[in-house]
Parts: C-alpha cells; sequence; structure tokens
C-alpha cells in the first residue's frame, strides 16, 4: 500500500506521486462512462488519452484506436443506459515498467441498466499510461473483461463519487511529488478557495524524535504553524501556491493511500465530502509520519476535466 517507486532504481523516472496518478485516472475513465444524460462529457476527455490509445474491450466487442474513434462510439451508444462502477482500494495494483510507462490492474464491480433491466457483475482492466509530467498521465490502452454476473436489488449511482474521488486523489498525486510546483493544482481548486488544517509550518521541529508521529495533534507540534490561526489558513490560488512551495518542502517523503469517503449533496452542485487517507511521511530530520486523519471538503461540479475543491478543514 505504500510502496515507494522511486526506490526502485531501475525506475529513475518514478516518484511517489504515480501511483496515486495513475488511480485517480481510473475514475475518471469511469467518470467519463457513468456521466448521466444531458452532461456534457466533452471537458472529460482532455488529457485523458494519447493520440494513438488502443481501447480493446472484446466482452463489448469493442477493439478501436485514437481518441477520435472513442469519441465516435461513446456518441453512438444508445440513450438512456446507466452505468456504475465500485471497487475495493485494495484491489487496485500500480506497476512502474520504465521508460515513463505504467500498469494500472484493478479487479471491480460494474452495474449497466438499460430499459430497467439491470445486470451486475465483476469485470477487471489491465491498462498501460504514459507518464508525461510529474502528477500527470494519459492512457495508452485501455483493455479489460468481464467476469461472472451477480444478483443485487437495485442500481447503485456511483457517478457522483468516482467524479469526486478522481479530483481528491489527483491532489493528493501532486501532493506526493513534493517537487514544489502547484501549477497542476490550479485546475483542480476554485479561484476563491479557503483551506483549513494543512502543513502551514516553516519549519522543522522535529530532530531529535525517534518515534513515528501517529497524532493528528502531535503533527502540528513537531511541524510548527499548523494551528488554525490566520496566517496558516490558505486562500485562493496564489495561496496555494506559497503554501506548496513551504509547508510540504520540510518532507523528506511523502505518500497518501485513499482509505473512506462519506458524501452529503449540497445546493449549487457543491457536495460535502469527509475522506479520510493514509498519510505516510517522512519529515527532513527522518522522522516517519503515520496518520489516519480525516478532512472535509466542499467540492464544486461546474462540468470541467475535474470537480474543484472549494473548502477544506479538518473533521471534527
Amino acid at each position: 500500500m505504500t510502496e515507494n517507486f522511486a526506490s526502485r532504481p531501475a525506475y529513475a523516472e518514478a516518484d511517489n506521486g504515480d501511483y496515486n496518478t495513475a488511480v485517480s485516472m481510473l475514475f475518471r475513465w469511469w467518470g467519463l462512462f457513468e456521466a448521466p444524460a444531458g452532461v456534457d462529457i466533452s471537458p472529460f476527455y482532455a488529457d485523458l488519452f494519447a493520440d494513438d490509445v488502443h481501447i480493446d474491450l472484446p466482452d463489448g466487442g469493442v477493439d478501436i484506436t485514437g481518441v477520435d474513434a472513442i469519441q465516435a462510439t461513446m456518441a453512438a451508444l444508445p440513450a438512456g443506459i446507466r452505468r456504475s462502477h465500485a471497487i475495493n482500494h485494495d484491489d487496485i495494483q500500480v506497476t512502474a515498467l520504465g521508460d515513463g510507462l505504467y500498469r494500472l490492474q484493478a479487479n471491480y464491480t460494474y452495474q449497466l441498466e438499460t430499459d430497467g433491466k439491470l445486470v451486475s457483475g465483476h469485470s477487471h482492466c489491465d491498462n498501460i499510461l504514459r507518464k508525461v509530467a510529474p502528477a500527470r498521465m494519459v492512457y495508452t490502452r485501455v483493455s479489460g473483461g468481464l467476469g461472472d454476473t451477480f444478483g443485487r436489488p437495485e442500481f447503485v449511482d456511483s457517478y457522483v463519487e468516482n467524479r469526486i474521488k478522481a479530483v481528491l486523489i489527483q491532489w493528493q498525486a501532486v501532493m506526493d511529488t513534493l517537487n514544489g510546483d502547484a501549477a497542476p493544482l490550479e485546475e483542480l481548486v476554485m479561484p476563491r478557495l479557503e483551506f483549513h488544517g494543512l502543513i502551514s509550518s516553516k519549519q522543522d521541529q522535529s530532530d531529535g524524535r525517534a518515534e513515528t508521529v501517529t497524532d493528528f495533534k502531535e503533527m502540528k507540534g513537531i511541524l510548527a504553524g499548523t494551528d488554525g490561526s490566520e496566517d496558516t489558513i490558505i486562500r485562493g490560488f496564489e495561496g496555494v501556491q506559497e503554501w506548496f512551495a513551504t509547508g510540504p518542502a520540510l518532507l523528506k517523503s511523502n505518500i497518501h493511500r485513499f482509505e473512506t469517503i462519506a458524501i452529503t449533496p449540497l445546493p449549487d452542485n457543491r457536495f460535502e465530502t469527509t475522506a479520510c487517507f493514509g498519510w505516510y511521511a517522512e519529515t527532513l530530520s527522518g522522522v516517519p509520519i503515520e496518520l489516519h486523519q480525516p478532512l472535509t471538503w466542499i467540492i464544486v461540479e461546474r462540468g470541467e476535466k475535474y470537480m474543484r475543491l472549494e473548502a477544506l478543514r479538518p473533521h471534527d
């Protein structure tokens, strides 16, 4: 779960952000397929596929190459079909292949509802992605197959959850690079935002500590400044840029892994989302951190490549 790709000498181009980048891409792909009738999915294609991507889904009779062919196939799908996908995140495997290529394998369940007839079953994917920049990949191959079907009494809509997972996991992918470049975060956040509870410190005070930090309040003590005071609140993308060049720079390594999520719809296409990620980090002084701290986000759907993050606070 916390494998550090960068520890593999054979994959010098890899970094800790690669796992979550690949996983976010899985949820972006599902969001494209699950979009309800009337949703304009054209923005969802942005930076999703390589120009020569190959889609090979023999159980669905699909064997096509190129983005234009994908868009034509999607446009030709019959109206009125509903799709959903659900997964245990432990069933996702990302393997660095070298030369900037990554293999994404996953076992999951799906639902397909057509004219009131519901089919539920098991499926798997075996995809290839190419890394084009830190925390950015494109699909070069999408393949997979269907397994056994099973009974389920009703359709479980996963569209909103998978769209939310795509943006949250992509946020963590950028966090895990620790490269100080906030540019990839701009498409993930609202122009007007307010984040509380992130590492806003300017100084590592963990020197001399021997034990792993497992308490959120204790973490705030060794990374001074994460105390919720006015000068630690992050506002606007300029605040995000300044923060990403300072607080995360106090870490030697950074890994996040998704654990749980709870979503409450709000007015105006907003969603209150409490998500818990396992956080495995190491300070510059070599002190390990392992926390499982839920955070509550306000996330906005604007019909773009990603939903956008508007507010953040530690979960009560």
